[in-house]
């Protein structure tokens, strides 16, 4: 049977496959990023992650005037990321190491610059990889020039290297239903869990986002007329706030968000502006809890407002190892087209086509005619067949035929090479390895024989491809029972209802039919116990019906459920059989015809086979699940994964999806959440094998053909997850048992959408590895142990990894908790030494002042807490503290000093303070009293014990020379010991020199009328102060209420030598007069001796805020006929472009703008507007009688967005 490895992809509605494998993985109990912990749902998270910060992250560039916003953040930003963190790169290395977009751009455009869908970019990188921009460089900036985004790589080297960096999972985490149009409350809400853990593992995730206008920094809604735009969300902070209401009030609906990095633009803002912060509420299609304010009502909550993350949910991506391929095909291509349609196959010699084939994405994606941008060239390809050669098993000791079909005439050399090795096993051109040409059609097939891939014969296997099912068969029940494994149910090909029971036995290898009459129920369970397999509810039924061993006796009807049920878990246990969760069904609609179902349902009912009867029982799950796996191990039964709601027709990825594990203890007649998956994922079936729970899961939508599943163990004794391997066909609605220490997969719907007899087997004793159970553990790295004695203030760093959480990390002294560490540090060099913790941020940082502790030994101690409460230490160290003695001078803080200057401060040491000496160029000039009142001294440093460290000295300078001087204060103790500190120059001038300070206003954006303030001092004193714009004195009407000679205390404790009390000035600017975009700002004062200093000298931006006005027509009496909607709006910087209205939820254009208006010119004459006017013309007569909304908008130069008013009318025709 010839079996396609398909790498195809489906997109339906927004869903595309999230899981995208060229083949089996290799079993490995760890990868990197995945977090294989038994991690409970509700660990604790940092309040804020943000992984820009991470040297994996590359340096930003943009993308150009390209239609390539897809390709570039997956290729360039995401896997570029992902492929540093997985690899520990260093910024530098992440800067030099970066990805092509142009690779996966130009392979997936049609030929066209119109934008790629982000699935087929994910195609590309899991199976081809991606070239680096130094092999393949980028060029967005000549859109003009068609071989910039139609041209394909030609060269071996690059192809060959970019198989280094490929993805090995693609997932996406969902937020909420589309039936629930307020999945987010708040920044602790469910739904935003799954994001928020794989970013605080490091990932970066995408999303096609609705970007409207942003406020502030903000995105606070979107709309459905907003353009979908790839976004690349990098972390997020719990205390973002933005008062929608203005209450003043921080509630939860407002606070948090995602940071964001805006991927839409053509070049990047170094001012960061790039970083947006998408609101929590954002996610919402109706906001959540805090009402709007009224003047925000119509901006924020639209008739159109929809969930800013399209299809609400956020793409992943897992970067593969970079291990080395064991069969590398090479091909030499002279394609005509870029439809040059190649793949590959592999046979026994005997055999004149392949056995097994493989189809690889490029240069496959494309089926049009359209020119290479290199077309005419030799294109040099390299393409990895170890997942061909695994699954054929060309690892057996003898030669193998291997085939490439391509387009008749395109073909031009084909070999296989041996990576291990570098030898060439297979060349098309020599005779050596009989080579083989046939065609068909338009395409050619060449042939050569290989042998055996050296150095590679003692690999284990895993997989085997067991005899097919009698008949092609999806949705099928399958058991295992006394070494048989029997199947009923679902639907088979031909079409038909799979009431026939299908039996195998593995000893002879073959397969049975056995007619039924019993009618088949979809979503029903079968359950064996004790020899007898029973069937169990199914959609609108509470039938059970039992089948002996033997299924030609037929079936025995037994005592209904007690409630008709379907998509249940079932399992047997104890003589019993255990019913629990599905949603309970009543019947069928009469008007729609669907199954009317109540909720999905929590209960259990426990079946007693001797007495035939059922009983309800206490015991209810903790979340109510339909659909969930389960599997019964060591005495337990497990209840896997599940959807919270039974509406199938409106599952998406990860869409409702239940992550927790629970596990039911009949000894103890109660069912706990044991642990979660280790991602968002649709739970297909599970199996338990000896003590181990096998779980075969897609990340993908349960509907899509193409899903590749991915085999889990979940190990209940340790709590461990571990990857084990991937289903090598791609099917879902397949069937899963175990039998002995084999797992048999079964059937299922296959590519195109058709049931498949293929029946695949994994061999658990040979692909087990065992994983260590996750224990706490962490270090304290400072202080070091020998870091005795401590002084001053000191760093206590460490980190500290637990897979139940951390809530928080106290720091203890001598028994006394001093307060919390700072936590969520990154550290990715324990995240490289225990990444199955899957923690980027473990790190954390503590400020432990010695001052607060007396001289002695002491013992420091850090204590971690679980959200559940419990403790762990993470470490301790003994240490000792010599309090040090600490001095400050606080004045004179500048470097002049006047006539008579006072030097004071404050001064500590334990053991006593005598004196304190004042010296000038090391000489002794007086000593100063010391013993003044210092409270905030001795709150500062509790532990000296003085509330009068303070001291003070009058410096008379009369004597001293017109120079510099080293001024520094020793500090004699009652042992003798002295302390010189606080050392500083100061400059003494005959006479003083003028000075002055401009307070306020700073620099930067002002608005409105100012008050400015400052001071200025001379010698001779002050005669005038003038205020400069832009070098010339201000004109009147822009600086008002001039006045000077305004008290001044402070300045005059600063500089006692000028004697002036009243060096004050104060003056008003009025910013509407100011009708630049910047000016330079100073003020001249002139003393009275004639000088002029010029001081206080900075930059201003007038804020010009959007303002407008609706004046027309009088909303509250609507005329019949030709209404005109008239009113203004002025926009400084960029100029308004449109205006357009949305009236009743519809666009209406055609909005006359620019119309002269000289009274909004005169009113606000800065935005040197004097056509701010818009009309529009409506013919009411066109609109239905009632009550009918309308908003105005206004779009300025820069395609930016703003709300402009809006109002509310009846229309009486």
């Amino acid at each position: 049977m010839n079996r396609l490895l398909s790498s195809s992809l489906s997109i339906m509605g927004r869903v595309f496959v999230a899981l995208l494998a060229c083949g089996i993985l290799p079993a490995t109990p760890i990868h990197a990023g995945i977090p294989l912990g038994p991690t409970p749902a509700d660990a604790a998270l940092p309040i804020a992650v943000d992984n820009s910060k991470l040297p994996f992250f590359p340096p930003l560039r943009y993308k150009g005037y390209l239609e390539s916003a897809n390709a570039f953040a997956a290729t360039y930003f995401q896997m570029t990321h992902e492929v540093a963190r997985s690899r520990r790169w260093t910024a530098a290395q992440t800067a030099e190491g970066v990805l092509s977009p142009k690779w996966t751009y130009n392979f997936a455009n049609q030929g066209r610059d119109s934008g790629v869908a982000i699935a087929d970019v994910y195609r590309i990188l899991m199976q081809h990889g991606a070239a680096s921009w130094a092999a393949f460089p980028y060029n967005g900036s000549t859109p003009s020039d068609p071989v910039s985004y139609t041209e394909w790589c030609t060269a071996f080297p690059v192809w060959q290297d970019a198989l280094q960096y490929r993805t090995d999972l693609v997932g996406a985490v969902s937020f909420g239903a589309s039936d629930t149009p307020t999945p987010i409350k708040g920044p602790a809400s469910a739904g935003l869990l799954p994001m928020k853990r794989l970013l605080q593992q490091g990932h970066v995730l995408l999303a096609q986002t609705r970007l409207g206008t942003t406020i502030n920094g903000f995105l606070l809604f979107s709309t459905e007329t907003d353009r979908l735009r790839p976004c690349l969300i990098v972390g997020y902070d719990d205390t973002k706030w933005y008062d929608v209401n203005s209450n003043g009030l921080k509630e939860p609906s407002e606070l948090g968000a995602f940071k964001v990095l805006r991927l839409d633009n053509y070049d990047y803002d170094p001012s960061g502006d790039d970083y947006i912060w998408i609101a929590y509420d954002a996610l919402n299609k109706v906001p959540s809890g805090a009402t709007y304010a009224p003047f925000m009502i119509g901006a924020l909550n639209p008739p159109n407002r929809t969930f800013a993350f399209d299809g609400r949910c956020a793409y992943w991506i897992n970067a593969r190892s970079a291990s080395k391929p064991k069969l590398l095909a090479w091909v030499t291509l002279e394609p005509t087209s870029r439809a040059a349609e190649l793949s590959f196959g592999v046979s026994s010699t005997g055999e004149t086509s392949p056995t097994m084939s493989w189809r690889p994405v490029v240069p496959n994606m494309d089926e049009t005619d359209k020119t290479l941008g290199n077309t005419g060239t030799n294109h040099n390809l390299v393409f990895d067949l170890t997942d061909l050669a695994d699954n054929s098993q060309v690892i057996d000791g003898t030669a193998k035929r291997w085939y490439v079909s391509g387009k008749s005439g395109a073909i031009r050399t084909f070999g296989l090479i041996a990576p291990e090795t570098g030898m060439m096993i297979a060349d098309y051109s020599s005779a050596s390895f009989n080579p083989h040409r046939s065609g068909t059609g338009n395409t050619t097939t060449y042939s050569v024989d290989a042998t055996p891939v050296p150095g590679t014969a003692t690999a284990q296997k895993t997989w085997s491809i067991g005899p097919a099912l009698p008949t092609a068969r999806t949705g099928t029940e399958y058991v295992s029972s006394g070494g048989t494994i029997y199947g009923y149910g679902g639907t088979t090909t031909p079409i038909g209802n799979g009431a026939t029971v299908i039996t195998f036995d593995p000893g002879s290898g073959t397969w049975k039919s056995h007619p039924s009459s019993e009618q088949v129920s979809a979503y029903m369970k079968m359950v064996s116990l004790d020899g007898q397999n029973f069937r169990l509810g199914g959609e609108y039924s509470a039938t059970v019906n039992a089948l002996s061993a033997v299924p030609s006796s037929g079936w025995t009807n037994c005592a209904s459920l007690l409630q008709q049920r379907e998509g249940m878990g079932a399992a047997a246990l104890t003589g019993r059989l255990y019913v629990f969760g599905g949603a309970i069904t009543k019947g069928i609609k009469p008007t729609t015809y669907q199954p009317d179902r109540k909720a999905v349902s929590k209960s259990m009912e426990i079946y007693d086979p001797a007495a035939d009867k059922w009983a309800a029982s206490a015991a209810a799950l903790q979340v109510a699940r339909y659909l969930p796996a389960t599997a019964v191990a060591q005495g337990k039964i497990y209840a896997i994964g599940g959807h919270a709601s039974a509406n199938t027709n409106d599952w998406l990825i990860s869409d409702e999806l239940i992550d927790s594990v629970e596990e039911f203890d009949p000894a103890r007649g109660t069912w706990r959440i044991v642990t979660r998956l280790p991602v968002p994922f649709e739970v297909i079936g599970a199996a338990t094998v000896g003590d181990d729970i096998y779980v075969l899961a897609a990340l993908t939508d349960y509907t899509i053909a193409e899903a590749q599943p991915v085999l889990w163990k979940y190990s209940p004794a340790t709590g461990a997850w571990s990857h084990e391997a991937t289903l090598p066909t791609a099917r879902y609605d397949l069937g899963m048992v175990a039998l002995g220490s084999k797992l048999y997969f079964l059937g299922g719907t296959a590519a195109g959408n058709h049931a498949c007899d293929v029946v695949e087997v994994f061999d658990t004793a040979v692909a087990s590895i065992p994983v260590p159970a996750l224990l706490p553990r962490g270090v304290i790295d400072a202080p070091a142990a020998s870091q005795n004695p401590i002084s001053g203030t000191t760093t206590v760093m460490g980190w500290f990894l637990d897979p139940r959480g951390v809530s928080k990390l106290e720091v203890l002294v001598d028994g006394v908790i001093l307060g919390q560490a700072t936590t969520g540090i990154a550290r990715p060099d324990v995240f490289n030494a225990y990444p199955g913790y899957a923690n980027c941020y473990s790190g954390f940082t503590f400020g432990l002042s010695t001052t607060q502790l007396k001289d002695g030994a002491h013992t420091l101690l850090v204590r971690a807490t679980t959200p559940t409460g419990v403790q762990t230490t993470v470490g301790s160290r003994t240490f000792s503290t010599k309090l040090p003695p600490l001095g400050s001078l606080d004045y004179p803080f500048g470097p002049e000093v006047d006539a008579i200057t006072t030097v004071s401060g404050w001064f500590l040491n334990s053991g006593g303070v005598d004196k304190i000496e004042v010296l000038l160029d090391s000489k002794v000039v007086g000593t100063a009293t010391y013993g003044l009142g210092r409270a905030d001294v001795l709150k500062s440093y509790p532990g000296y014990g003085n509330g009068n460290a303070g001291f003070r000295f009058l410096l008379d300078t009369a004597t001293m020379e017109a120079r510099s001087y080293t001024l520094a204060l020793r500090a004699i103790a009652k042992d003798g010991t002295s302390t010189t500190f606080a050392q500083r120059t100061i400059s003494h001038t005959t006479p003083p020199t003028a000075r002055g300070n401009l307070e306020t206003p700073k620099a930067g954006t002002v608005d409105g009328t100012i008050n400015a303030t400052g001071w200025f001092l001379a010698p001779s004193g002050v005669s005038k102060i003038e205020v400069l714009i832009n070098g010339e004195v201000a004109h009147e009407a822009i600086v008002s209420n001039a006045t000077w000679g305004l008290p001044r205390a402070d300045v005059l404790s600063a500089y006692p030598g000028y004697k002036d009390a009243n060096g004050g000035f104060r003056f008003q600017l009025e910013t509407k007069w100011l009708r630049d975009v910047r000016y330079s700002l100073s003020i001249r004062a002139t003393a009275k001796d004639g000088t002029q200093t010029t001081f206080g000298q900075r930059e201003l931006k007038p804020l010009r805020p959007l303002r407008f006005g609706i004046e027309a027509p009088d909303f509250s009496k609507i005329p019949t006929g030709t209404v005109v909607f008239k009113g203004w709006v002025l926009n400084r910087f960029p100029p308004t472009y449109e205006v357009y209205a949305m009236l009743d939820g519809n666009r209406i254009d055609g909005f006359q703008i620019r119309i002269p208006r000289p009274d909004i010119d005169t009113t606000y004459p800065e935005y040197k507007n004097p056509n701010a006017g818009f009309s529009l013309s409506l013919d009411t007569r066109q609109l239905s009688n009632g009550h009918h909304v309308i908003y105005f908008y206004e779009i300025n130069s820069m395609a930016q967005r703003s709300f402009i008013g809006f109002n509310t009318f009846t229309v009486n025709n």
